[in-house]
């Protein structure tokens, strides 16, 4: 069932990359309208979802909201000034250190590594296959200025997706109520955190709620896709590392679009898309849908 919904999220992920380029809104004033139009979006429909009973599920919300507002604003700062295929290409490194920290943060997975080794090990070999590939996508110097500007970045959003896990274990029984807290949730945190972030550097507020913007809620619309389509892979996968690799073929999805565009379109130009790294990593995804199956 996870795969499913981790292949959902790749496709909305390509689409809210893509449109966010196209439009390319200030990356600060991007990041109040991450929060606040999700969460206005969502708020008229919260009579028809029904509280999570735990405490602690409103914590990770509070807390994966406050991470969001960091790894996002670096992100979509990277995103307009490298592009998306640049700075999409370098998310996949978070992919091991998902892994490594679910062991540690829940150490009876490694049990059930050890009881079934060649699973294991095919997982792994899997993921490692996913990160290669896809660097070897985009291995420009420029590739390399965004992977320093995001080292930190990817560390902390490999935690976010380990909090994204723990915060939905809590949506046992009633999964779709779960998920719609969690987004209106994070929304409303970053939201917040990113308005305060934006006036204190001399943001306009008169420009963060002019009208004209109202032509970038269809990439809003997009982000509350990726938010629940992901959050129902996290709920049933194993480990959420998998749901992360998985996901992560969007770029794959970034690049046959671009390639399709500069073939359909006259004068645009395209770098060939690497046919090894592209078949790396189909085989890679599937190795790892099997061998987690």
């Amino acid at each position: 069932m996870w795969v499913v919904f981790a292949l959902l999220t790749s496709f909305f992920n390509t689409a809210y990359f893509l449109l966010n380029q196209k439009m390319a809104m200030k990356a600060s004033l991007f990041m109040v309208y991450r929060g606040w139009a999700v969460f206005f979006m969502l708020l008229p429909f919260i009579g028809f979802f029904t509280p999570v009973q735990h405490w602690e599920f409103y914590a990770f919300c509070v807390l994966q909201g406050a991470l969001i507002a960091f790894v996002d604003g670096k992100f979509f700062t990277a995103l307009r000034r490298w592009g998306a295929e640049v700075a999409t290409s370098l998310q996949p490194f978070s992919i091991g250190i998902t892994f490594v920290l679910w062991l540690i943060i829940s150490p009876s997975t490694v049990f059930v590594y050890l009881r079934e080794p060649v699973e294991a090990l095919l997982i792994i070999a899997a993921m490692t296959g996913i990160i290669v590939s896809v660097r070897l996508f985009n291995h420009s110097p420029i590739s390399m200025q965004a992977l320093r500007f995001l080292v930190l970045t990817l560390i902390v959003g490999a935690f976010c997706d380990i909090v994204n896990k723990k915060a939905m274990s809590y949506g046992q029984g009633d999964l779709v109520s779960a998920s719609y807290f969690y987004v209106l949730l994070i929304a409303l945190v970053a939201g917040a955190i990113n308005l305060a972030v934006y006036l204190r550097d001399n943001g306009s507020l008169k420009k963060a709620v002019a009208a004209e913007n109202v032509k970038y809620l269809p990439v809003f619309l997009l982000l509350i896709g990726c938010n629940a389509s992901k959050n129902f892979a996290m709920f049933y996968a194993f480990n959420p590392s998998y749901v992360a690799a998985l996901m992560y073929i969007y770029i794959l999805w970034i690049a046959l679009f671009n390639m399709l565009r500069a073939k359909l379109v006259p004068g645009i130009s395209y770098n060939k898309m690497n046919v090894k790294a592209a078949s790396l990593l189909l085989a890679s995804v599937i190795v790892l849908i099997l061998a987690s199956g």
